[in-house]
This record gives C-alpha cells, sequence and structure tokens, in this order.
C-alpha cells in the first residue's frame, strides 16, 4: 500500500507507479474549498471560518474555503467584512505569540502565490486587499510572505478560481440562486472539502448534499476526526479517519470451509 497527502501532481505520478504491481492507495490531494454562503446565511459565522484560509498555515492547506461563492444579495456585506478582518492578521514571525500570518514554505511557492493574484487581476478580479508585498516587522525580511489578500468580481472560470492557489488568498464568487450556487461550488476538478452557511438547518443539508465533495461543513470550518476524510474527483482517493483509516490499511481475507 502506498499513503501519500499532497499535490494532484504528485498524486498521479503514484497512482501510475503503483499500477504495475496492483498497490492499494489512500491519496488525499489537492483541494479547492467552495464556501457557499446562502442568503440567510450568519456572516459573522461565514467570516469567522473564511478567515482561517489567511491564518491556518497562511493557506498551505488543502481542505481552506479558498473560494468564497455569495448570494449576490449578501455580496457587498461579505467583502467588506472579509475586507475589514484582514488587516487586523499580524504578518510577522511565527515564533510570536502576536503573529497570525506566518510565511509561506518556500521563495518559489511565494513567487507561486504572488503569480495567481497577478493573472487573477489580470483576468478582471479587483484585489481588494493586496498581500504581494506585505510591511514586514524586524527581523522578517528574509522570510517568504504573503499577507492576507483578497480578490473579489471573481467568474468561476478565473485562474484563481479554478486552481489551487495554497496560500493565503481568498477568491469571491457571485451567484444569483442556489442552483447557480451549487453549480460555481462544483465547477472545479476538485472535490476535497466544502462548506455551506445558512440558517435554515434542512436547507443547509439538502444543499451539502448536492456538492461533490468528500467533506461537507455546514457553518463550521472544523472537522470531526471520527468522519471518513478524503476527496472525490481530483483530490483523491479513499478514506482515513477514526475507525476508517485503520480500514484502509487493512487487507481483508475470506475463508470458507463447509458446515
Amino acid at each position: 500500500m502506498v499513503s501519500f497527502t499532497g499535490s494532484t501532481t504528485v498524486g498521479q505520478r503514484i497512482f501510475e507507479a503503483g499500477g504495475a504491481t496492483m498497490k492499494q492507495l489512500l491519496l488525499e490531494l489537492g483541494g479547492k474549498g467552495a464556501a457557499l454562503v446562502l442568503d440567510d446565511a450568519n456572516l459573522a459565522t461565514a467570516v469567522t471560518a473564511l478567515a482561517s484560509v489567511w491564518g491556518f498555515h497562511s493557506g498551505q492547506i488543502c481542505t481552506a474555503p479558498t473560494r468564497a461563492v455569495v448570494h449576490r444579495s449578501r455580496y457587498d456585506e461579505l467583502v467588506s467584512a472579509l475586507a475589514a478582518t484582514a488587516p487586523r492578521l499580524t504578518v510577522g514571525d511565527p515564533l510570536s505569540l502576536d503573529t497570525v500570518v506566518g510565511p509561506v514554505i518556500s521563495a518559489a511557492h511565494r513567487d507561486r502565490v504572488r503569480g495567481y493574484v497577478n493573472a487573477g487581476a489580470a483576468e478582471g478580479a479587483t484585489v481588494v486587499v493586496d498581500g504581494r508585498n506585505p510591511d514586514l516587522p524586524a527581523g522578517c525580511e528574509n522570510g517568504y510572505f504573503v499577507a492576507p489578500t483578497l480578490l473579489a468580481d471573481c467568474r468561476p472560470g478565473m485562474t484563481p478560481v479554478q486552481e489551487e492557489i495554497f496560500g493565503p488568498v481568498i477568491v469571491v464568487v457571485p451567484f444569483d440562486d442556489d442552483e447557480e450556487g451549487i453549480a460555481i461550488a462544483n465547477g472545479t476538478e476538485f472535490g476535497l472539502y466544502d462548506y455551506v452557511f445558512s440558517q435554515n438547518t434542512e436547507r443547509a443539508f439538502r444543499t451539502a448534499k448536492r456538492l461533490r465533495s468528500g467533506n461537507v461543513g455546514i457553518n463550521t470550518a472544523q472537522r470531526n476526526h471520527d468522519t471518513p476524510f478524503g476527496g472525490f474527483k481530483m483530490s483523491g482517493v479513499g478514506r482515513d479517519g477514526g475507525d476508517f483509516g485503520m480500514h484502509a490499511y487493512t487487507e481483508m481475507q475470506s475463508i470458507v470451509w463447509p458446515g
């Protein structure tokens, strides 16, 4: 068996190589999480969850809700709330107790994240909060930093909406009705972790079941580690988490004898 957590590109190579010897695979790969914010959502709850993109591992996590797919009636309100939140997140030394957003892993990755922001701007997105060249505190000049970044006025087909950025960047896409919102949420090659925000439990649950994602959080960005974890589509193969992780690593054998 081969178990791997990482990029979809590497996962594809492992899948190909494992075929020669029929390896069992557990592949937890890329994500492009959609936070589907319905018109009856509690925006404070949605903003708190979305801000985790900026603060949790500086956006370097595949489960992050990096796409805010927002009902048009709440769009301006949500963008304003996110724009007000971003500057409050201290960027700096990860060893400092005041730091919320630390560096990304390398100079190459910092430049890659910046490139996605540049691509979004070139395709017509509005850079509401620009973290490409942040002001850094003393001692951080040699780190690879991208500050919280917010792209609004996005369309579903834009590069930073479709591709995994793996950095502290949120893109915001409006929708007009639930059908369109679900279609936008499902409209990438990934399907690892999506989110639904609504104060109507039945509506949220009904919507969550239609998302092509291995995991869906309703009004939360927290995981339940006892539930099966893994992705649909290009986000991977197999499930771990709780007892499901034991099954993933188990090869079953049947022994039959006459009664």
